[in-house]
């Protein structure tokens, strides 16, 4: 448990997202894919904020944008069709 609260205070500090799953699975008790989802939903909020802030500074670089769509889009669809492929198999 002291592991776990250490190394999530150390994710947090630089801003890596993810150490609520291993807690909310095994001390809460809720399922690994509802942890993993409320993860998710977390970083969603958090990542809105900060482009508000951003946007508000004027540090946002709109040209930017469509390659880091287009990778990310791409990079969703790999991940899905990988993930049918090992399933099946």
């Amino acid at each position: 448990m002291a592991y776990s609260l250490i190394s999530s205070l150390e994710l947090f500090l630089v801003g890596i997202r993810g150490e609520e799953v291993p807690i909310m699975n095994i001390v809460m008790g809720v399922p690994i894919k509802v942890s993993i989802a409320m993860s998710n939903f977390m970083t969603t909020f958090t990542a809105f904020a900060s482009i508000i802030v951003y946007f508000m500074k004027g540090a946002l670089r709109f040209s930017k944008c469509p390659p880091i769509v287009a990778g990310t889009i791409l990079g969703t669809l790999m991940g899905t069709s990988y993930k049918r492929v090992t399933i099946h198999n």
